[in-house]
């Protein structure tokens, strides 16, 4: 009864965290995906700003 408890028991942590790292990288590659059209226009932005400095 212990024995099948302690399964029970390590079987819901083990689908707990399973739920938790897949939260976890989706949020992850939506803030990705979020911020990459903003990394674009900040490195557009000091590429112009480099390039006016240069000529």
């Amino acid at each position: 009864d212990i024995l099948q408890r302690n399964k029970l028991n390590s079987n819901l942590i083990f689908r707990i965290r399973n739920e938790i790292n897949q939260q976890f990288f989706s949020q992850l590659i939506t803030n990705i995906e979020v911020q990459k059209p903003v990394i674009a226009s900040i490195e557009l932005f000091f590429f112009k700003n480099f390039i006016i400095l240069i000529t």
